[in-house]
This record gives structure tokens, C-alpha cells and sequence, in this order.
């Protein structure tokens, strides 16, 4: 909503006879017009945030700060709610109500001409829950933060969602669009437990700054639930090894990412819950754009799943290596994506290499590479991990002109080091090989934790 202010302000000035060739000279124009032109507001029309703690109220900043006045005027700024004004300024940062919040923004300039212009803010609640409405969990929390890294192609938001009555239908939106509907679990794969879901948002559908995710469950009495997660996109520098992931300071979000599974810190080490124990928990770490990297961690292993889902293939824990994020080559159409093998170069190649320790049915374990087809490449069964020791883990890729090559090793940790790498594995050049991938801490339908990870330069 806009309109302006004073219009046509015209300067003219009179010319003398001479000046009109009376004399007899040349005659030039009646009068000398300039048209003042008024300021134009630059401001979003619309702006939804999310009151994250549910205090029922949430800070707002809305930036004009772009505004301009063609004539270089020096402009003041007035804010006003209804007849009250409210701040000065072109940036308003203020505490505003759930609901729908009507802000008119009027900016002059030194002339007296104005532009006026009217955004509507809606503070959402968090939770919103009809009663006898299902109840939604989030793992990621009602604040997330996507700019901290990009370890993936896509921005997760995983949870569940449970209601006595059923669930009818399950959506998300992003920022009020691109409403499509989301899968309930179990599928055997991504989605373990009944009630489970990903929302698998694309990231660069992400604008700059806040946007609101929005998950709306209603079940089949017709009742409704709507959860609203406030996800911070701040264009941060690319963080670059060498760094630490020292759980005790650092939070499951930003640098960090879930991606499957409810993941908590507990000290300096991160797990996964037991009730979201199940098939590839993944937890990934700093950016798309690594190429080369050396990690350390260590990893206690507390027990082994019992019952092993329909693409078991056999229980463990591992590291990814120049991860990207699932595709559509496995289960296509499946909601959230499956995919971990290349597509022939339609998205990028999920991942580069896949280093696994595997519990055989037969009760010995195997320490593996699988290549980014998921086809073991290099095997060791020097190590037999027990449950309740703690075990370290390196790993490292380095380019090469003939391709990349991966390396591990996996020793008792309260032993010395091995000297050389337990399993290699060199990759081609050809084959949708990805030359860059962030790094993924795994467990497949085993409760495990990992301490702090450390990663370094080749």
C-alpha cells in the first residue's frame, strides 16, 4: 500500500525580453521548468516472523534503509501504528505482538515532498495446537540456523508427529510458498518410526536472512496443529579447516546439521537417541565447497540394533567423505530423498567415499571403503570393536591428478596409533567422481556417540 505526498512542485524562472530575442536576437524557451521529484520507500510489503519462545512477543526489524531521494535530498523517516507513532528512522527494531502488525513508513525530503508505505508484519506463535490436535516434535528446536556452512544441498527439518486419531495429512511451506505435502513414517528407510518426517527443503530456495518454515498436521477427527521454525540464512564466510567441533560449546545447528535422526549433546560427545535408532542416522559437518581434509574423532559404540530394518545390510558406524546430499537414484519419488549413488550427473554425486565398520551376523566386524556407488573397494578386519570401548577414527581425501584418494584407520584408543593406513581407496577422475563434499558422522541401526571432532588440512 502506497501513496505520495505533495506532487508537481515545479521551479520556474522568468526570462528578460533580451533573453526571449525581443532585440531581435535568437529566441530560446519561455521559461526554464524543474520538476522536484518525490522520495521512493524500499521495503518489503509483507514479513512473517516467528515468536520462537512463545512469550507473545517478537523483535522486528524492518530495514528502508535503501530508500532514496532522486534529487539527493536528505530524508526523515516516521513509523506509525494506526495514529500513534512508533520510531524514526529508516530501520525499525521493535518488540511486536502475535498477530497481524499494520507498520506505515512515511519518508520527506527537505522540500516537503513524501512517499508513504504500508508493511504488514505477522508475528506467528511457534505452536499453534487445536484441542485434541497432534502434537508435533521438532529435533532441530523453533530456531534453526542454515548460514553457518552448507554442508548440503538441502536444509533439513526433521521430527515427528503423533496423534491418537491418526494423521490425515502432514505439509510444509517456506516463507508462505511452495505448500507440497510430506511423507509419514516408516518408509525403512529415512523415515524409521511411525510419525516420522524430514522436510526436505532445497537451500537455495532460502532467501537471505530469517524465513519461517511452516508444518501443518491435521488429523483425522480435523484438528489441526501448525509448528513454525524461524531458520536464520546469514551469508557468513565459508568456514575452512583447520577447526575443532567441540560439543560442549558447539550447537546442533549452523556448522552442524542433522540430517536423519534426533541427535543430542551430552558433554563432549554427541549421540543418537535411542528412540531414533534406525537405518543411516547422519549428522554432517562444514561445507559442499571442502575438497581435501584429514578428520579425528573417536566413537563408543553402546549397543547394536536388534531388529534390523528391510535395507539393513548389516549394522555400524562410519564417516561420509565429500558428502552433497541425498538425490533421487534410489527410490525415486520418494519423500524425503533416498538417493546415494550418482544419477549420471543430473545433481551432484551424493558422496565420495563411504568408510564403515560393519557387525556381521556372524559376530566379527569389518572395517570398509565403499566407493560413491556404494560398492566396497577396500576392507581391514584387523580391529574387532566391542560395545562400551572407545575406539579413534582417521580419515583423510586428497586430490590427485588420477583422482582422489581416501585413507583410514581405526585403533583402540587407549592403544598407540598404527603407523600406516588400514584401508585405501582411489578414486578415478571419471564415473561423476565429486571433487568437493562436506564431512557426515554416521550410525546405521547402532546407538553410538562420537566425541570432538577435529579437522585439519591434508
Amino acid at each position: 500500500m502506497r501513496h505520495r505526498g505533495i506532487v508537481g512542485m515545479f521551479v520556474v524562472t522568468a526570462l528578460t525580453a533580451a533573453a526571449c530575442g525581443s532585440d531581435g536576437g535568437a529566441a530560446v524557451p519561455a521559461a526554464e521548468i524543474a520538476l522536484h521529484r518525490e522520495p521512493t520507500i524500499v521495503m518489503p510489503a509483507e514479513l512473517t516472523v516467528v515468536d520462537a519462545d512463545e512469550d507473545g512477543v517478537e523483535r522486528v526489524v524492518v530495514d528502508a534503509s535503501a530508500t532514496a531521494d532522486p534529487d539527493g535530498d536528505t530524508l526523515s523517516f516516521r513509523w506509525t501504528s494506526g495514529l500513534d507513532e512508533i520510531a524514526r528512522g529508516a530501520v525499525l527494531d521493535r518488540l511486536l505482538p502475535v498477530g497481524d502488525n499494520v507498520l506505515t513508513l512515511t519518508a520527506t525530503d527537505g522540500e516537503g515532498l513524501s512517499d508513504v508505505a504500508s508493511i504488514v508484519v505477522h508475528v506467528v506463535s511457534a505452536y499453534d495446537r487445536e484441542p485434541g490436535g497432534p502434537e508435533i516434535a521438532l529435533w532441530g528446536g523453533f530456531e534453526m540456523n542454515a548460514g553457518v556452512g552448507r554442508a548440503q544441498r538441502w536444509f533439513d527439518v526433521p521430527g515427528r508427529v503423533t496423534d491418537p486419531d491418526g494423521i490425515g495429512s502432514l505439509t510444509v511451506s517456506l516463507n508462505g510458498q511452495d505448500l507440497r505435502e510430506l511423507a509419514v513414517g516408516p518408509n525403512g528407510r529415512r523415515l524409521v518410526a511411525p510419525g516420522d518426517f524430514n522436510a526436505d527443503l532445497a537451500r537455495d530456495r532460502l532467501r537471505p536472512g530469517d524465513n519461517v518454515v511452516t508444518i501443518r498436521a491435521l488429523d483425522l477427527a480435523g484438528a489441526a496443529t501448525t509448528a513454525s521454525i524461524r531458520v536464520h540464512n546469514d551469508d557468513d564466510p565459508v568456514p575452512q579447516p583447520p577447526l575443532e567441533v567441540d560439543w560442549r560449546r558447539q550447537e546442533l545447528d549452523g556448522l552442524v546439521e542433522i540430517v536423519d535422526g534426533r541427535w543430542t549433546r551430552d558433554g563432549d560427545r554427541v549421540a543418537i537417541e535411542p528412540d531414533s535408532l534406525g537405518y543411516d542416522r547422519l549428522l554432517a559437518i562444514g561445507d559442499r565447497s571442502w575438497s581435501d581434509y584429514e578428520v579425528d574423532t573417536d566413537v563408543i559404540v553402546d549397543r547394536v540394533a536388534e531388529h534390523l530394518g528391510p535395507f539393513s545390510n548389516a549394522p555400524g558406524f562410519g564417516l561420509l567423505l565429500r558428502w552433497n546430499g541425498h538425490n533421487d537414484s534410489v527410490a525415486p519419488g520418494q519423500q524425503p530423498k533416498a538417493g546415494f549413488r550418482p544419477d549420471q550427473g543430473l545433481t551432484p554425486t551424493p558422496l565420495g567415499a563411504f568408510l564403515l565398520y560393519q557387525f556381521l551376523p556372524d559376530g566379527t566386524g569389518v572395517l570398509q571403503f565403499q566407493n560413491h556407488r556404494t560398492v566396497e573397494v577396500a576392507r581391514d578386519t584387523s580391529v574387532q570393536v566391542e560395545p562400551g570401548r572407545r575406539y579413534r577414527i582417521r580419515a583423510r581425501v586428497v586430490s590427485g591428478p588420477a583422482g582422489a584418494t581416501y585413507t583410514a584407520k581405526l585403533w583402540p584408543a587407549d592403544a598407540e596409533e598404527p603407523e600406516d593406513w588400514m584401508v585405501t581407496y582411489e578414486a578415478g577422475t571419471t564415473d561423476f567422481e565429486p571433487a568437493s563434499g562436506s564431512l557426515v558422522l554416521l550410525t546405521h541401526e547402532t546407538a553410538a556417540s562420537f566425541g570432538p571432532v577435529r579437522i585439519t588440512g591434508p
